[in-house]
């Protein structure tokens, strides 16, 4: 067993804040941006430039079915960027109003499901990929 300094635990609990920050903007972003992507296809229903509507290598312009894959991937997106904030929401009150509440189930969650979700997603990526492209 390993025991800390003072100052090595005081660096390790600013890197840990350093990193729950980065996963709440993550999660933020992701969140955001998709309902902006949702929204804006549903008021155009066309397809415009976009990092989270394509697979990799996949342009717009060489959709086979451009109505088909809108209808397709608005209800997955949607999913996926209401989870995030969802989740974003709940690590937010984890930690400021919770923290001092460590739990390995709680740690682990905070973890699997962002990964989950987003792996989730890409295998969507992944079957649209093949089927309109």
């Amino acid at each position: 067993m390993r025991i800390y300094t003072a100052e090595q635990t005081d660096m390790l609990g600013n890197m840990t804040s350093a990193l729950d920050m980065v996963l709440l903007i993550m999660l933020l972003f992701v969140g955001v941006y998709g309902l902006y992507t949702v929204i804006r296809l549903k008021r155009e229903y066309m397809l415009f430039p976009n990092k989270f509507l394509y697979p990799t290598g996949c342009a717009p312009e060489n959709c086979l079915d451009e109505g088909a894959f809108i209808d397709y991937i608005i209800p997955k997106l949607t999913i996926m960027s209401v989870v995030c904030l969802i989740l974003a929401i709940a690590y937010a009150v984890r930690i400021y109003v919770f923290p001092d509440v460590s739990h390995f189930i709680i740690e682990l969650a905070t973890v699997i499901l962002p990964c989950g979700i987003l792996f989730w997603y890409a295998l969507i990526q992944n079957k649209v990929s093949k089927t309109f492209w």
